[in-house]
Parts: C-alpha cells; structure tokens; sequence
C-alpha cells in the first residue's frame, strides 16, 4: 500500500504522463500524504494509440475504483480525455 504521492510517481514512471487522484463525490484532488491506496501494477505502459478515457477504463478504475483521475499534459493542463496515449507523452519534455 502506498501514499497518493508515490502512486502518482509510479504512474509517471510507467506510463510517462503525471495524473492526479480525485476524490470522486467531492470532485478535488487527495492530499498527497493520503496512505493505504494499492501499488499501481503495471511495469509497462499502456498501448500509445489508447485514448485517456480509455487508459482510465482499463488500468486505473479497476485498482481505484473509488477515486477518479485526471490525466495532465506536459503544461500540466488536464487532457480531454479523447486524446490519444502517444499526443499526452508528446507533450512532455
């Protein structure tokens, strides 16, 4: 189990693109210390053609069920959601 932080960082490490944890009734983001969420298990990134909402489906609802996500761009704005894996990767420097 680890903290929001950490999960965050493994994602980015993986999938190389940053997200951040929402709490899915109150719609704002978790405190960074929050403890006890379940590693993230993937050790390779999702498919570069695969949309945001569709990596959400996929790898992160399932272990998270009771949070929500937004994916960030490189300019640390949030994706759309339509936009392809390989477009959000891109936009990192």
């Amino acid at each position: 189990m680890g903290t929001v932080a950490a999960i965050e960082k493994q994602i980015r490490a993986v999938e190389m693109f940053d997200v951040h944890f929402i709490h899915a009734e109150s719609k704002r983001r978790l405190h960074a210390k929050m403890e006890g969420l379940p590693e993230y298990p993937y050790t390779t990134p999702a498919p570069s053609n695969m949309s945001a909402n569709r990596w959400r489906r996929l790898r992160f609802d399932p272990i998270y069920p009771n949070f929500s996500v937004k994916v960030l761009m490189g300019n640390g704005s949030v994706s759309r959601g339509p936009e392809r894996l390989y477009t959000i990767r891109r936009s990192y420097p």
